[in-house]
């Protein structure tokens, strides 16, 4: 977890801090932010393979009508882990970032939240979602993905806390872990022939149990940290609150046509789908590699400017990466989805394209957001994501039950564009720094306003 990749030559790290800078490497903060986006883009990109490799494996293991079964499971204790974590995990980033001193109370903080979050969460879906899902679904295997919530949101909660207390290596190698040994049980499963819905369900909660424990240790090692009662919480609960409310906005804009699927769709058009949104999750990395190392920068920037400028610099260079990405997946995906997924995944190539595309504006929300957040504007966020949100619930509303997974593609690229708009035009207010103009002119403007 600790260890530095050393693959990485200095004259590269040197040359890849002149482009996220946008000028020739002149101190050692720039040396350090351009090492740490090296990494930040690295790690998250090799959990996207992660990612895609353990999609691969169940896509062909189980084919496209089970794989919408397994799909079924999981996508309800992912989506309610983070719908149901009251925003705590930017607050404590944000927090932890303003005041190290309190780390031992912010992480007592995260762990009763999540036990008490966890539980009530995962008590009301076992107890609601039968009525829900599509009859004859089992309650067993819902049992069992459910059961991972706690665990799930006591790990987010703790790499939100190395994230906001600047241990940006720490966070975004115990994230590349966690995908490593979900990928590896993947694979261990296929190779021994198992079939079953119930086994992955099983691999799911224990990779969740796991990464609970390791997290923790990484964090009591790196913070020091001990068990503490937390007394001044009030500012967490505020700001979370407020941070929830665009979490709220923003997992419906990204998760409602997954969840409408469960209970409108046949499980074989689900399956389709999931596999659409993995391939058109390319460029991910970019983007929130970037915006994870801008978080904890952000939080202790000297004013709204600078820290405008540091955002829009972070966008501009996941756009130059991941632009010539999407061109070509939408170019290759009608021959590398049969190839790579099977002949029974071709219906959902056309999907897939609409949703890289599409990707590129999910991704500029998520450097936009967390600019916002981490200036302490959640709420500025939070009504461009419900904007969002409103327009994703209309278009599903008129095209899913008409063009089924395309349709569903499409209502999330029209969702994203908007909030993109929307929140560069909050940057604009909260700042001063229109993120669009500073995508094609950034050096001009820094050096106006020094």
């Amino acid at each position: 977890m600790y260890l530095r990749f050393s693959i990485f030559s200095q004259p590269f790290l040197s040359s890849m801090s002149s482009v996220i800078s946008g000028s020739a490497l002149t101190s050692p903060a720039i040396g350090r932010f351009g090492q740490n986006a090296v990494e930040s883009i690295l790690s998250a990109a090799l959990t996207t393979v992660c990612g895609v490799v353990g999609g691969v494996i169940l896509a062909r293991v189980l084919g496209p009508e089970v794989r919408g079964i397994f799909a079924t499971a999981t996508i309800w204790p992912i989506v309610l882990s983070q719908l149901g974590d009251m925003g705590l995990g930017y607050a404590l980033a944000y927090s932890i970032g303003r005041g190290p001193h309190r780390a031992s109370e912010l992480w007592t903080l995260a762990l009763l939240a999540s036990v008490v979050l966890g539980l009530v969460l995962a008590g009301s879906a076992a107890l609601v979602l039968p009525y829900l899902l599509q009859r004859g679904f089992s309650h067993s295997l819902l049992g069992i993905a459910l059961s991972a919530i706690p665990f799930m949101l006591a790990t987010n909660y703790q790499l939100y806390i190395l994230l906001g207390a600047g241990c940006i290596r720490e966070h975004n190698w115990l994230r590349l872990g966690i995908s490593l040994l979900y990928m590896g049980g993947v694979a261990l499963l296929a190779v021994a022939n198992d079939t079953s819905v119930g086994a992955y369900c099983v691999l799911f909660t224990a990779n969740q149990c796991i990464a609970f424990v390791i997290s923790g240790l990484v964090v009591a090692r790196r913070l020091r940290v001990f068990i503490t009662w937390p007394t001044q919480v009030r500012a967490e609960l505020v700001f979370g609150l407020k941070t929830q409310l665009g979490a709220l906005a923003s997992h419906t804009s990204l998760r409602l046509d997954q969840l409408l699927m469960t209970a409108l769709l046949p499980s074989a058009e689900l399956g389709q789908y999931v596999v659409a949104v993995a391939v058109a999750g390319i460029t991910a990395p970019l983007f929130s590699g970037l915006a994870w190392l801008t978080l904890p920068r952000l939080a202790q920037s000297p004013s709204p400017l600078a820290g405008g400028i540091e955002a829009a610099r972070c966008l501009r260079l996941a756009f130059m990466m991941a632009l010539p990405a999407v061109i070509l997946g939408v170019i290759v995906i009608p021959v590398a989805i049969p190839v790579v997924f099977g002949l029974g995944y071709q219906p959902a190539t056309r999907a897939a394209q609409v949703l890289l595309v599409a990707s590129l504006f999910q991704g500029a929300n998520v450097v936009l957001g967390t600019a916002l957040r981490g200036l302490g504007h959640p709420g500025k966020s939070a009504l461009s994501e419900g904007a969002g949100a409103v327009a994703t619930i209309l278009l599903l509303a008129v095209l899913l039950p008409r063009f089924g997974i395309i349709g569903a593609a499409v209502a999330s690229l029209a969702a994203y564009g908007l909030v993109s708009i929307l929140q560069n035009r909050d940057l604009l207010v909260a700042t001063g720094v229109n993120a669009g103009a500073a995508f094609l002119n950034l050096t001009r403007r820094r050096e106006r306003c020094q």
